[in-house]
């Protein structure tokens, strides 16, 4: 039996991923799909089985919608990995005592190409995801065995922060994508726009594929 033994309220910015870019056309898109915007977090966990952190985000339809909300787009390889920190990611000065830090896996990430946003081909930079990767993960993470690995290059959708915490991405199905080493997707989610099932899909199969459709939605 599965119980719910804590729930942590984090700032809306942090999970609802990151409305502050959505215009009108996108946030009807949002409206159409349905996208139900949780801002908690909720540890579970049974007797049987590790903890793990639960949360919702939200879902993007299109390459249109995810290349606009992002703050970020590149290409970038894993330098380092599997590093735990505790943060509180509550940006509301109000109620930022009244939550508690919370565990996340960060990774550095040598930027290679830069699709969109201000980063610098050769800058170092940190993304964060959501759990304690062996200990306490984020249950969609851990199901798609979607920790970042060193070594790995990915094409990633980034949300950055004014305070100065890693960046993350938009969201652990959808944010992340592997580029195998013949240029090719890979991702284990269904949900993810590039990567899962290319062959029977009319989505972008290889890198280059997928950034010319990116970049058709970029200002």
């Amino acid at each position: 039996m599965m119980l719910q033994v804590s729930i942590m309220r984090i700032s809306v910015r942090e999970v609802i991923l990151y409305g502050k870019k959505y215009n009108p056309k996108i946030i009807f898109g949002v409206a159409v799909v349905g996208i139900v915007l949780v801002i908690n977090i909720v540890w579970i966990f049974s007797l049987s089985e590790k903890r793990v952190l639960k949360a919702d985000y939200p879902y993007y339809s299109e390459v249109e919608d995810i290349t606009i909300a992002a703050d970020a787009i590149i290409v970038g390889k894993v330098i380092d990995a599997e590093k735990v920190q505790e943060m509180n990611v509550n940006t509301d000065p109000q109620t930022r005592n009244e939550v508690d830090s919370i565990p996340y896996t960060v990774s550095k990430f040598e930027a290679i190409e830069i699709v969109k946003g201000d980063i610098n081909v050769g800058d170092i930079i940190e993304v964060k995801q959501l759990g304690d990767f062996k200990n306490i993960p984020e249950a969609t993470l851990e199901e798609i065995d979607g920790y970042f690995k060193l070594g790995n290059l990915e094409l990633l959708f980034l949300a950055s922060y004014d305070d100065g915490t890693p960046y993350s991405t938009l969201n652990p199905t959808q944010g992340a994508v592997q580029v195998l080493e013949d240029q090719t997707l890979y991702s284990a989610s269904k949900y993810s726009l590039f990567g899962y099932e290319t062959k029977a899909r009319s989505v972008p199969q290889t890198l280059d594929d997928a950034i010319e459709k990116i970049s058709q939605y970029i200002k």
